[in-house]
């Protein structure tokens, strides 16, 4: 059938609690695939959103350089009213409107606690419930019950409401902030806005607004007609334009009604539920936060998006997210769909970070192998990237859980309003201790130690601990100076092994070279271990284990392993046997944790050789023996890179070689004895396919790709030079296409 086929089917007489429907009429757009219900004629209350008045600000906030942070710009808190920062304990203002230090003591904001974020005790406020009618026909009088803790506190009744409520092109201009904000008007005779007045209690309740709790009314969707919020919840404003508003009105979402406030208070049931399921020894019942649209504010079509972002919180709420051109005039029926009936995952992990949750991938390695600018003992690049192994919603984003970070850094924060971000990362225990192991989970005794640290998701060549483990196999992570700052209601970050610790958490990674029994090996932690010791209550000290590959002292000699190449480009790795009866087991690197782990089908195999094939790919392998239970010590480390298609070569002052090839998607070095040392850049670089290297007289690389990548620099030590990127693609001065040599 044709792109252009319509098939209409016609059912009556469907019935249900959550979904009536009378007639419905199914389009089926072959070629892409998108489908599309029509609405049903029936009326729908729906429970909008209930704000809270009056409202008091979150943190507005001031980042600033301060004598002793380095590089780290610090949260001060400000005036709401002006966006000035507080004056702060131990810190002038030089005439200048530097900073001084004065004194030595925990720098924070003064006069930060009397600003009153919360209503008092006893405080009357006002939830203002906004309803409307979703549906087609009017819905006729209707009732109404206010709840606290699901105890009836009101009751009503109201007059009829018709549909549908969509916005129109009018609009009126509203100051929020001290902001003008164009805001489209609602159909008028589609909404009501009910009210309760209740004296403030602290703590935990919840404010509930119930539409036709009878079900009287015969309506599309019974699953909108109430609203529940924790009244101590995160408040959200939600802004979004007038035509994405009108837009997703057109077609059913998740609920089988036709709006776009359902499809957002979707998503937070979602993420609340979420919330839930994030048990962990740290949250035994889960996430205990929630959120709540406070607000759905729409402006007119057209004007820019996340102006609110800069004024949400001196407005009195805590967070904010808009979806203004999420539907443009030219959006495709089928992607109009995604928005109306996908899951968008993305959704709960952007709320996180209205939370204050920050990004768990900044503690990957940036890129990959060439992030780590370390130098093994003969001077050569590592080469060797971190991926955190933690799996949550903030680490990428799916049908998964909030980590156990995540959730003990939002239960430990409950009661607190945002503005902050990534504060708790600042908790660290008093005194840290790693611990090394060995292969067999013992301790390493006189291991030597040198120790480095991310620094813009970069690991750096400089060495911030070096030294050897005690009898224990134990080091102790001296705490470095930084400057002793506090967060209002939050955390304090003073002296600890990471120094000014980056409230993002580019900075919070040590990779970690351990040498003992004739073996080296690389392990890396990470400060989200010490932020958990510190949140389940640990908080003067803990110690870390990290198993390395280290042989026990039992172990026997080492296997002596060669790489062999293969007629069709793979690799073998052979050996000698040592002893008779032996079996081998064959170790791959591999990442997100970073650990050793046997290769499938190479666990005390018999054969001396192992073939590398296609699918196990790039990598570092180790093997070792085991004769009758006794373990020998791990091989030499093999790095194997898999060339397909070589299109580019240098040789450097050292003698390695640097290749380009198009089936790797980053250049390749080789020692001068052609054994590999490894991939360098990074793969957010574009290095790969078709492309060339040369290297200039001093030394720097060239590193060029037909890819639309800028030509690349790097320097002698494979270290790429950031603001050394030469041309764009295109066909003017210093632009290229297609270009394959230089």
């Amino acid at each position: 059938m044709g792109s252009h086929f319509i098939k209409r089917i016609i059912a009556v007489g469907i019935n249900s609690k959550i979904f009536h429907l009378s007639l419905f009429v199914l389009y089926v757009f072959c070629g892409s695939g998108f489908a599309q219900m029509a609405k049903p004629d029936l009326p729908d209350l729906n429970v909008l959103y209930i704000s809270r008045t009056p409202r008091y600000p979150g943190y507005v906030l001031k980042y600033q350089p301060l004598p002793g942070s380095g590089k780290e710009w610090l949260p001060c808190v400000a005036d709401p009213e002006t966006g000035e920062a507080l004056p702060l304990t131990g810190m002038e203002k030089g005439a200048d409107g530097k900073y001084v230090r004065k004194g030595t003591g925990i720098v924070e904001a003064i006069g930060a606690d009397k600003i009153k974020r919360w209503p008092d005790e006893g405080e009357e406020v006002t939830f203002t419930a906004m309803v409307a009618n979703h549906g087609t026909k009017p819905t006729g009088e209707f009732e109404y019950t206010w709840y606290i803790d699901e105890i009836p506190v009101e009751r009503g009744k109201h007059e009829s409401l018709n549909g549908p409520s969509l916005v129109t092109d009018e609009y009126e201009e509203v100051d929020i902030g001290g902001e003008k904000f164009k805001l489209s008007k609602r159909i008028e005779g589609t909404y009501c806005t009910l009210e309760y007045k209740w004296k403030w209690q602290k703590g935990r309740h919840y404010v509930r607004l119930d539409l036709d709790g009878n079900d009287k009314i015969d309506e599309i969707c019974e699953v909108n007609n109430d609203v529940s919020d924790a009244t101590d919840a995160c408040s959200f404003v939600i802004m979004v334009d007038a035509l994405t508003y009108n837009t997703l009105a057109e077609g059913e979402n998740h609920w089988k009604s036709f709006n776009f406030d359902d499809i957002i208070k979707y998503h937070r049931q979602q993420m609340h539920r979420k919330f839930k399921a994030s048990i962990s020894e740290f949250a035994p019942y889960g996430i205990l936060e929630e959120i709540r649209y406070d607000v759905i504010l729409i402006q007119a079509t057209g004007e820019a998006r996340d102006r609110i972002a800069g004024v949400k919180l001196k407005a009195g709420w805590d967070s904010h997210w808009d979806f203004s051109t999420y539907i443009k005039p030219d959006t495709k029926p089928e992607e109009k769909y995604w928005y109306l009936k996908s899951q968008d995952w993305g959704l709960p992990h952007e709320l996180g970070h209205q939370l204050g949750l920050i990004d768990y991938y900044c503690l990957d390695t940036e890129g990959g192998d060439g992030g780590n600018l370390v130098e093994d003992e003969n001077g050569d690049p590592i080469l060797l990237s971190h991926f955190t192994g933690m799996v949550g919603m903030m680490r990428g984003h799916g049908d998964i859980q909030f980590s156990a970070i995540s959730a003990a850094a939002l239960n430990y924060q409950m009661g607190r309003r945002r503005g902050y971000f990534g504060d708790y990362l600042w908790s660290v225990p008093d005194r840290n201790v790693i611990r090394i192991l060995d292969f067999e989970g013992k301790p390493v005794a006189d291991a030597s130690i040198r120790i480095f640290q991310h620094e813009g998701r970069y690991v750096q060549p400089e060495v911030v601990f070096a030294g050897k483990t005690d009898k224990n196999g134990e080091y102790e992570l001296k705490n470095r100076e930084c400057l002793p700052f506090k967060t209002d209601q939050g955390f304090i970050i003073k002296p600890n092994p990471w120094g000014q610790i980056n409230v993002v958490g580019t900075n919070g990674v040590f990779f970690i070279e351990t040498k003992a029994r004739g073996f080296t090996d690389y392990v890396w932690l990470e400060i989200t271990a010490m932020n958990t010791e510190f949140l389940k209550g640990n908080t003067k000290q803990a110690r870390y284990d990290l198993k390395t590959m280290i042989p026990p002292v039992t172990a026997t000699k080492p296997l002596d392993v060669r790489q062999e190449l293969m007629e069709d480009g793979s690799t073998k790795l052979a050996w000698n046997p040592i002893s008779q009866g032996e079996t081998y087991t064959v170790f791959q690197r591999l990442n997100a944790p970073p650990r050793w782990e046997p290769v499938k089908d190479a666990v005390n195999i018999k054969e001396t050789s192992f073939h590398i094939a296609h699918l196990q790919g790039n990598g570092r392998y180790i093997v070792l023996a085991n004769a009758g239970g006794k373990i020998s010590a791990p091989s030499k480390e093999q790095r194997v890179v898999r060339l397909a298609n070589p299109m580019g070569i240098t040789i450097n002052e050292k003698g390695q070689r640097i290749i380009i090839d198009s089936g790797v998607p980053m250049p390749v070095m080789f020692r001068k004895d052609n054994s590999t040392i490894g991939i360098f850049g990074t793969f957010h670089m574009g290095l790969g396919g078709v492309g060339d290297v040369a290297q200039t007289k001093e030394g720097n690389l060239i590193v060029l790709t037909n890819n639309r990548a800028p030509i690349r620099l790097f320097d002698s030590k494979a270290h790429f030079l950031p603001r050394a990127n030469v041309g764009e693609f295109g066909s003017g001065d210093m632009q290229f296409k297609d270009a394959t040599g230089i």
